[in-house]
């Protein structure tokens, strides 16, 4: 007998829908997330690792990279972020209770604002810019040594290139930070004048002889020169005198008493040695140099000054931006026209001491002439 055909089984009945699930993250984070993910970090490292920096990308990417440091991620609790209570905790048939209300979340709101009550980013970023400066301080200081050490024309204008190279990576290293950046360029996110809010109480007291005018112009001082011992050796190898404002004082106080002491040291032989600007003023006045080689000393004499205004006025407006306020307005304009004053105009003055002897044109002579006649 045929065996009689199989009844089609029953197409099973469709699963209800699942209802929608809350979002995990907000749509900026979740875009982070995403764009960690497509540089090859597993998904669920990224979650982790976001999770430990608090949303901040990156940090993630450092976290990613080295490692979440103990006590900020782990198994099971994804850096302290999870969600307390049982999966149906803060929901109900009659309706579910948002994110925002769970307890850990309500918690987390207050991290974030502590954050910035203390000022961690700005903090961070303070240290890294002056670690990076003490960091490049190296190449400033075998460019001093390569000036002291310099005898004949050539080695002295190879010493001053280096000097201003080094220099430049100076203030490179406060462009990066933000610092006189030019425009268009990206910035730091942070807010320098919270962390001076924050940090000024914990700064030590300038010693009362200084003669500061108030503490603001003693917590600016304190910023100004906290590079440390880059500062008093460039002006000291430039020819550029101390001066007595403010900044002036601090610095010597500074250089006497708060540097480190192999700091002082290197720096008292440094300040044992003539400047250069003294150098080249002494061969001019006993005629050892030729016009080419003036020229070629003066260059890369003014070259250096005008590297250091630059540096030295990144950190007049770090102070600017971390006060708000002008207090070393006057100080300043002090210091850079000491700077400024450092220049040498040896071949204009060669030119007007030795035209008449010589039957040349000076340059009073040349504004005397018919304009087709000048410039011969």
């Amino acid at each position: 007998a045929a065996v009689p055909a199989a009844a089609p089984a029953a197409e099973p009945a469709p699963a209800p829908a699942a209802a929608a699930a809350p979002a995990e993250f907000a749509p900026e984070h979740a875009a982070a997330i995403q764009s960690l993910c497509d540089m090859g970090f597993p998904r669920d490292q990224v979650v982790a690792a976001m999770r430990a920096a608090f949303m901040n990308a990156d940090r993630a990417v450092e976290y990613l990279t080295n490692g979440i440091p103990e006590g900020l991620g782990g198994e099971g609790g994804e850096s302290g972020m999870e969600v307390e209570g049982g999966e149906g905790e803060g929901e109900g048939e009659g309706g579910a209770e948002g994110e925002g209300d769970r307890p850990s979340l309500r918690r987390m709101r207050r991290v974030v604002p502590c954050q910035r009550f203390v000022c961690f980013e700005e903090e961070d970023w303070f240290v890294r810019l002056h670690v990076t400066l003490a960091g490049e301080a190296g190449r400033l200081v075998e460019a001093a040594r390569h000036c002291v050490g310099a005898c004949d024309t050539n080695e002295q204008v190879r010493a001053l290139q280096s000097l201003e190279g080094a220099l430049e990576t100076l203030v490179r290293v406060h462009y990066v930070a933000g610092i006189g950046q030019a425009p268009g360029a990206d910035a730091p996110k942070v807010t320098p004048a919270l962390l001076m809010g924050r940090m000024h109480r914990f700064l030590p007291p300038s010693p009362p002889e200084l003669g500061l005018a108030s503490e603001a112009e003693a917590r600016a001082v304190r910023v100004y020169c906290a590079s440390g011992i880059d500062q008093p050796m460039v002006l000291h190898l430039l020819g550029v005198h101390r001066g007595g404002h403010a900044i002036g004082r601090f610095r010597e106080w500074q250089a006497s008493a708060d540097l480190p002491t192999p700091h002082r040291a290197f720096l008292d032989d440094v300040r044992c040695c003539t400047p250069m600007r003294e150098r080249v003023e002494a061969a001019v006045g006993g005629e050892r140099l030729a016009v080419q080689e003036l020229a070629r000393l003066e260059l890369a004499h003014n070259s250096c000054i005008d590297m250091a205004l630059r540096l030295f006025t990144r950190r007049y407006e770090l102070v600017r931006a971390l006060l708000g306020v002008d207090a070393l307005a006057t100080s300043w304009q002090h210091e850079r026209g000491l700077i400024q004053e450092a220049r040498l105009r040896l071949l204009v003055e060669r030119r007007e001491m030795e035209g008449p002897r010589r039957g040349l044109p000076t340059r009073a002579h040349a504004y005397k002439r018919e304009p087709t006649e000048r410039g011969r």
